[in-house]
């Protein structure tokens, strides 16, 4: 039941989501047969009533399956571009732009050639294009990891085959081999024979008039779908196994394939912070950078407070420092405090290593002080960082900007929160959301969240600014899940290749004998 009901369902979906419609098309006649009763047809000469209504529940049917088709038109490649492979949750955002336009280029690909023989070279080509957007040359690498290459695309073509294609499973090499023999042999025959054979049924059937023209209609209306849903499904499979090419060049091209799960280990910054501090290794890294006085080491202090973290209270600090932070006994963060941006070129320098190398970044924003110039200047940093061609399989880190002491703003006398960003009567509002559009236009920060911890009076914005933290802690692992396999990467020196020759050595006498 489970493989009727994938097989339904997978064809819904390449047949322009048509096929339960049309079901209803082939199954609605004959309940009206069963209705009128073949005695009362026959026997009473209700044949012209019963091909009238036939003509009626066929049109009923096909006026809204042809609006659909028509509706569809404009957009009549979006079913043949259904995704079977979806992209990798490691990959970078470079990654993720790069799997974007060569989907484009395999659409543009089958669309000049869609043949089975011409995937060969479209797969060769989509590799080179993959190459080319690492800045490398076509076959750049080795011949362990080209084989892996080839083990890798059939392993995940057929996953995707054996979830999605209908019957694949059923269908032995042997049983498709004689099918097309026989296509070869008898196929142009056999379509001369069926096709005289349709002309006949047709003319036998029109010897009544009334029932053969709703049976034509219908036909018209419905008889296309599985022709259709049959050429989606071919087109799709093929698109699928371009993917799984395109997918494993990116793997391959990082140097993901170099190393093997169970060799991913500390990554260098982790061996840096135990080195300071015994912790556990990998806790999720957060990095907080701004302008000095931005209030970073007050925010490490609430942050820490508010969640019951085991640590003392912590100084304002001029260097980087790394702070655990223990939730129930376990330490799922580490805070690293920063020293302010200050103009010089040391810190700017410090500052983008320890965003490169953490797994989530707090841009801590004086809601007070308008100048940004050294925000930018390190945001131009990070950028150009992950646009190199060396770093393309790094994952960015998310950001969140916190537009800090916001109580300062006009009208500063006025402190009353809580206060909802949506009340556009109330004056602090109007300036803290003008605040905020203003840095959001400035650094593009997308998650800019108001913030204020003034001593002695209300804060505004943790809660707010906690919740998305959690929100994006997910995202702060697969970050230094990434981190870390790139660190881990194996040497490939000269201690290396003696090893493989020594291994080489003890088996060449052994077949020699």
């Amino acid at each position: 039941m489970n493989s009727l009901k994938n097989t339904f369902k997978f064809l819904n979906i390449y047949s322009n989501r048509l096929l339960a419609l049309s079901f209803v098309g082939f199954i609605l006649p004959p309940l009206l047969l069963i209705g009128f009763g073949i005695y009362a047809i026959f026997a009473h000469g209700y044949g012209l009533y019963f091909a009238a209504v036939l003509l009626l529940s066929s049109l009923l049917i096909g006026i809204p399956r042809w609006l659909l088709v028509r509706k569809n038109k404009a957009a009549k490649n979006q079913i043949a571009e259904q995704q079977l492979v979806e992209p990798s949750a490691d990959w970078s955002q470079a990654e993720r732009l790069i799997w974007d336009n060569l989907n484009v280029s395999i659409t543009k690909k089958l669309q000049h050639n869609d043949d089975w023989g011409a995937l060969k070279e479209h797969a060769i080509a989509l590799t080179l294009e993959v190459a080319q957007a690492y800045g490398k040359k076509e076959l750049d690498f080795t011949v362990p990891e080209g084989l892996q290459m080839l083990e890798e695309i059939s392993r995940r073509y057929r996953k995707a085959l054996n979830e999605h294609a209908p019957a694949i499973d059923r269908i032995s090499l042997s049983q498709a081999k004689t099918l097309y023999s026989i296509h070869d042999k008898y196929g142009a025959t056999a379509q001369e024979i069926a096709k005289y054979a349709l002309l006949a049924w047709r003319a036998a059937r029109m010897s009544n008039p009334a029932t053969g023209l709703a049976s034509e209609l219908r036909d018209k209306f419905l008889g296309s779908m599985s022709e259709q849903a049959f050429a989606n499904i071919q087109h799709t499979v093929k698109r699928a196994l371009l993917q799984e090419v395109v997918s494993v060049s990116l793997d391959l091209y990082s140097g993901r394939f170099v190393i093997e799960p169970s060799q991913v280990g500390s990554s260098a910054t982790q061996q840096q912070d135990e080195a300071k501090l015994a912790a556990p290794p990998e806790p999720v890294r957060v990095c907080l950078v701004g302008q000095v006085s931005a209030g970073k080491s007050s925010l490490v202090n609430a942050l820490i407070k508010n969640m019951h973290a085991e640590v003392d209270t912590l100084p304002a600090t001029h260097t980087v420092a790394v702070y655990p932070c223990f939730i129930e006994g376990e330490e799922q963060l580490r805070l690293i405090d920063m020293a302010g941006l200050d103009g010089s070129d040391a810190t700017l320098q410090s500052a983008l290593k320890e965003i490169t190398q953490s797994d989530l970044v707090l841009w801590v924003l004086k809601a007070n002080q308008p100048s940004r110039q050294l925000d930018v200047a390190l945001q131009e940093k990070v950028q150009a960082f992950y646009a190199r061609k060396e770093n393309i399989s790094r994952k960015k880190p998310p950001i969140i900007g916190v537009l800090n002491q916001v109580d300062l703003l006009k009208p500063i006398n006025e402190w009353a929160p809580p206060y909802e960003l949506s009340d556009t009567n109330n004056a602090k509002v109007n300036t803290i959301n003008e605040a905020l559009a203003y840095n959001r236009h400035i650094l593009g920060i997308e998650h800019l969240y108001p913030l204020a911890l003034p001593a002695g009076k209300p804060t505004y914005g943790l809660e707010t600014l906690e919740n998305e933290i959690q929100q994006q802690f997910e995202h702060a692992v697969n970050v230094q899940l990434n981190r870390r396999r790139i660190d881990s990467k194996p040497s490939k020196g000269l201690t290396v290749e003696v090893k493989r020759l020594f291994n080489l050595s003890k088996k060449v006498p052994k077949s020699a004998i």
